[in-house]
């Protein structure tokens, strides 16, 4: 199974933006969270699609496994706050990305 790879997207360059010295206050941290939960989010409806339409693409797969695991990782209930399971959100983000298309 993928693993979620913090390194690699903590070095994206949206994260750089938010992670300058000044703005690592609360709500900058909440800002921060926040928008990595939109883009993965976004993410995971991009994958799925890609999924649903080329159900053979090993690449679409992987990708797709990924996504999935980010939601069922310490990371996500982190910037989450535990409020919200993994599980429920992928349920939802799948009704999403099937509805939308």
């Amino acid at each position: 199974m993928s693993r979620w790879n913090e390194d690699e997207h903590f070095n994206h360059p949206r994260m750089r933006d938010y992670l300058k010295p000044a703005d690592l206050s609360t709500e900058g941290c909440l800002k921060l969270a926040e928008e990595v939960l939109q883009e993965a989010s976004a993410e995971y409806i991009r994958a799925r699609r890609a999924v649903v339409a080329h159900p053979n693409d090993r690449d679409a797969r992987e990708h797709f496994k990924t996504c999935q695991a980010f939601y069922r990782s310490d990371w996500f209930a982190a910037l989450s706050g535990g409020v919200v399971d993994g599980e429920t959100v992928m349920r939802r983000l799948n009704k999403e990305a099937v509805r939308g298309w």
